[in-house]
């Protein structure tokens, strides 16, 4: 979307992927409605879709009993594939922690979550295959990257939750029961 009118209305671009409207008008926002997404919490700016996104619905009907969620910390650098027994389990690394996931070369389900962008900058993170997991404020990070886009609201009770929660709602959306942490100083649950 590149208009900048809608409606009689001006369009103002962002350069944190959003755009906005000076003043109510009710066809511009539904225009926008329809082709963006709604910012939760503010009125009149939206998030622009970037095309090629996969369906939610596509990941959520994979189920899964059981799942690895990778976070950071110490326990990373010693993080081995010998952590990941059961091989057909998802595993869901979040933020830069997708960079020594890839390097294991491992057979699971491989997904990156990255709940916001305020903590880091993701033009950092390197991602050589793994399917993104990402907020609509954060989809035009990877353009060139198979991704699914998750409404935090939709998963959570409130919109400002860490990665970790939402990696949970996720999975647990997933029919997934069983959730293997692999974070802080050691494997927990079950190592």
């Amino acid at each position: 979307m590149n208009e900048t009118e809608v409606y009689g209305i001006r369009v103002v671009h962002w350069p944190n992927n959003t755009i906005t409207i000076p003043r109510h008008n009710r066809k511009a926002i539904e225009y926008l409605n329809n082709c963006c997404d709604p910012v939760e919490g503010e009125n009149l700016r939206w998030y622009k879709r970037v095309e090629g996104a996969l369906p939610l619905e596509d990941f959520l009907r994979i189920r899964c009993e059981f799942a690895y969620i990778v976070g950071k910390g110490p326990s990373l650098d010693s993080i081995s594939a010998k952590c990941f027994k059961n091989l057909g389990a998802p595993v869901i690394a979040l933020n830069d922690s997708i960079e020594k996931i890839e390097s294991l070369q491992l057979v699971n389900p491989i997904y990156m979550l990255q709940r916001d962008l305020a903590k880091q900058s993701s033009k950092s993170i390197h991602i050589d295959y793994a399917c993104v997991l990402v907020p609509p404020k954060a989809q035009h990070v990877y353009p060139d990257h198979r991704r699914y886009i998750f409404q935090p609201i939709d998963f959570l009770a409130a919109n400002e939750n860490l990665s970790s929660q939402a990696a949970i709602a996720l999975l647990h959306a997933k029919g997934c029961k069983t959730i293997e942490w692999c974070v802080l100083t050691h494997v927990l649950m079950g190592h």
